[in-house]
This record gives C-alpha cells, structure tokens and sequence, in this order.
C-alpha cells in the first residue's frame, strides 16, 4: 500500500513540475483533464463525452486524456496546476473553488437547491455565468457546470429519522467551513478529513459517518463499512469544468468555441449518468445490507430552522450582488429568500 502511494506521488510530482513544452505534443495537441473520481463514475464518463466531441469537431487535432481517480493530484492542487498553466483542465467541486474565489461557498449552503430542475435552471443561467465568469481574473475559464449532486447521510450507529438522532456522531466533513458548522449545529462532532481516509476511518470506527451522493458513497464502496443511509438531501454539490486560461487564451476562437460547446454536450451526458445512477446505486446498496430512510417533510422543515441561524451568519460573508442574484432567481422558482433557509 506504501509503495503504491509513493508511485501514485511520484507521477503526481513529475506531471506538475514538467512544463506542458516537455510533455510530448500536450500544449498543442493533448489536453489532459484531471479529476478525482473513477473513470466509471458519471465524472468519467462526462470527461469520455467530452473528450469524444472535442476530437470530432477538431478532427483529431485535440485529443483529450483523463487522469481518473486524483492521478495528478487532489482537487485544490489541480486548481493550482491549472492556474499556473501546467495543467489544462480540472473537474472540480465548486467546494475546492471557495479558495480561489469566497462567493462560491453560496454553493455549500445547506438546501440551497432542493431539486434537480432548480439546480439547473440556476447553474446554466445568469447567475452560474456570472460565477464562472469571476474566475477569468484567477487564471482560470470555467466552461460550463456538471454535478455530483445530492448528499446523503451515512453512519454506522443508528438510522436518522429526526434532529435528536444527529446527536454526538462524528460525521466526516471536507475541510470547508460551512460544512462544519452545519454538521456541529445539527447536534453531530465535524471531523474534517480528506476523503481518502473516509473508508478507513469508518472501517476503524475512529468516525461514525459521513456526507455523501448515493453515486459517491458506491463507488467508493463507503456501504461497507456504514449500516445506514439517510436521505436528507443536506447539500446539493455542483462541479465545474475548469481550464487553464493560459491554455484557453492560446486557442483560436473556433477552438475556444468548441471547448465551450464540448461542455455543454458531456454536462448533459454527466448529470443524466448521475441521476440514473443515483436509485440504481441505493438500489444495489441495500441489497448488500445497507439500511435506508427517507426524510419527511416535517423532519426537513425542522432541520432547515435549526440551520437558519448557519445560513444566515454564512450568507453575510458571500458576495450581495451574488446573492442578490440567486435570491432572484429562486424566487422565480418558487422558492423563498436564500438567507432565510426556507
């Protein structure tokens, strides 16, 4: 296991420090694409659409390679090879982009979305191409929004059917801190740790759950090691489609164009492997033994209060005019004030 993380590391380390001018035909012919899940998972198959349409409408003068399964490096580090022009293109969450720029963290908001359609309408509308559009100032372009969806509750201790059964677990965060105050207001201990070490983690008992997609939490075989599964549709998690600028800014504005339309075409491909993945995984996880609820209505409404006052303290720090936008936007849909929780 040592051995194969140092190897892992190693070609991480060469690709990052090799300039694109020394990796073959990279900067000119090959665009290798960075992402942290399997190359089954609907990421995978996202960056083969992509690829697939960015070859045909180039005629083979790009082609595009995945490095499935953090191959290059995690997520926050392949944002900084992209930046620096050493890497072309990331998938991404749009958590590990709350570094680069504070206003996406409107994204980590507990229900910020609560349907697939309103995440949609939003994301591939004026306030997702204004977000993706700040980024031009960081070295990056963001092509377009995929997702990874849903989260889920998972632990090994008990099944959550209301706020009291929050109470004293440890649930695994990522390093984000919205996320952690949503897990600590609930009534549960945040750890925050890398996801790499969640299947150990829990395998140990040294934490007793997590957050996760249905998708995620099977392919990364997380049932084997939690009893039950909670939908509570807690986060809803967007991923971007990320370039290097400086890789975008030396295409022709045909190629740009095609990069941009290529996105379009595998978000599609993306979000619709996801959401049929999404009841096939449940599906399959409870087959092996993995026990499952759905939250009621009443039980969400009490969870939304009990997270009114995180939203609103969180809400403050982000961008007005982005928020301003989104509340805009949602009230469109139907939905009520984003600083409210409703």
């Amino acid at each position: 296991m040592k051995m194969t993380c140092l190897r892992a590391s190693a070609m991480a380390l060469a690709l990052m420090a090799a300039p694109l001018s020394v990796l073959g035909s990279a900067s000119a012919e090959t665009i290798r694409v960075s992402y942290a899940t399997a190359a089954d998972h609907p990421y995978g198959l996202g960056v083969k659409k992509f690829a697939e349409v960015v070859e045909a409408k180039t005629g083979g003068r790009i082609r595009v390679r995945g490095f499935p399964s953090g191959q290059i490096g995690p997520e926050v580090q392949s944002i900084s090879a992209a930046q620096g022009g050493i890497l072309e293109v990331v998938v991404t969450s749009t958590a590990a982009l709350s570094g680069v720029d504070k206003a996406f963290g409107v994204f980590d908001l507990p229900y910020i979305f609560e349907t697939d359609r309103e995440a949609d309408t939003i994301l591939d509308g004026p306030v997702g191409t204004e977000m993706l559009r700040r980024l031009d100032s960081k070295g990056l372009v963001g092509l377009c929004f995929w997702e990874a969806g849903f989260h889920q509750v998972t632990n090994s201790r008990r099944p959550i059917k209301g706020l009291d059964d929050f109470r004293g677990l440890k649930i695994r965060t990522i390093q984000n801190p919205v996320m952690i105050d949503v897990v600590n207001t609930l009534g549960s201990n945040a750890v925050p740790m890398p996801y790499t070490e969640v299947y150990t983690s829990l395998e140990t008992k040294a934490i007793d759950g997590q957050t996760g997609t249905y998708p995620l939490v099977f392919a990364n075989k997380i049932f084997e090691v939690q009893k039950y599964i909670t939908e509570a549709n807690l986060f809803y998690a967007p991923v971007t489609l990320l370039m290097s600028k400086k890789y975008f800014d030396g295409l022709s504005p045909a190629d740009q164009a095609i990069m941009r339309d290529a996105c379009a075409e595998a978000r599609t491909t993306e979000r619709d492997a996801n959401r049929a993945l999404s009841p096939e995984a449940l599906k399959q996880m409870q087959a092996a033994g993995l026990q499952s609820n759905v939250l009621d209505a009443a039980t969400i409404g009490a969870i939304k209060e009990k997270l009114r006052p995180v939203v609103d303290k969180h809400m403050k720090a982000l961008d007005p005019e982005i928020v301003a936008a989104l509340q805009t936007e949602r009230a469109k849909l139907g939905r009520g004030s984003a600083a409210s929780g409703k």
